[in-house]
């Protein structure tokens, strides 16, 4: 028997399973082909899945967070400014720093939640708190916020949609490290 020629053949696994590069192999039986292509097939979906739960944990959120928490409202707001506002007193009762990075305008690599950030937690503790929205007639992506807490303390801050610095449409509170010296 004469020497048998074995063309190669190229699998791009890129356009189902969105792994990177191409899988080159000389055709020594279908067999081989198909498990090798399994086998990178798994491993891509394993992959994805190591990516999601890291990319959870990254706090850049696509989205705006929304909470359960009681609150009076007064002024304008939409329900995604007051979910974001409840999900701070909660954080701040709650004196979580974790979740309180989760809510900042991060406008700059010096952000961040520090334990002076929750000088309010004792008052959001205190009661129902009120939170005044004023939105900016010239600048629509930004709210003053005014909270006022129920035993009487105010504080002063605002909600930025993160558009206005060059990322995506969501809201951020003005709290924390890069704001304080503002």
């Amino acid at each position: 028997m004469g020497q048998r020629w074995v063309r190669p053949i190229h699998l791009d696994l890129r356009s189902e399973r969105g792994l990177a590069g191409e899988v080159n192999l000389s055709l020594i039986g279908r067999g081989l082909v198909t498990m090798c292509k399994k086998s990178l097939q798994r491993r891509g979906i394993i992959v994805a899945a190591i990516t999601l739960v890291v990319c959870a944990g990254c706090g850049a959120s696509a989205s705006t967070p929304s909470c359960s928490w009681p609150m009076q409202v007064r002024g304008t707001a939409s329900s995604v400014q007051t979910g974001l506002v409840r999900c701070y007193l909660r954080a701040m009762a709650h004196r979580d720093t974790d979740g309180l990075g989760l809510l900042m305008a991060n406008v700059g690599p010096n952000s961040h939640i520090t334990s002076g950030d929750l000088v309010y937690s004792h008052d959001a503790r205190a009661g129902t708190a009120t939170a005044t929205f004023v939105p900016n007639p010239s600048d629509a992506t930004f709210v003053k916020l005014t909270i006022t807490y129920r035993d009487g303390v105010v504080e002063t801050t605002g909600l930025y949609n993160m558009i206005a610095f060059g990322k995506a449409s969501v809201w951020r509170m003005a709290i924390g490290s890069s704001w304080d010296q503002r």
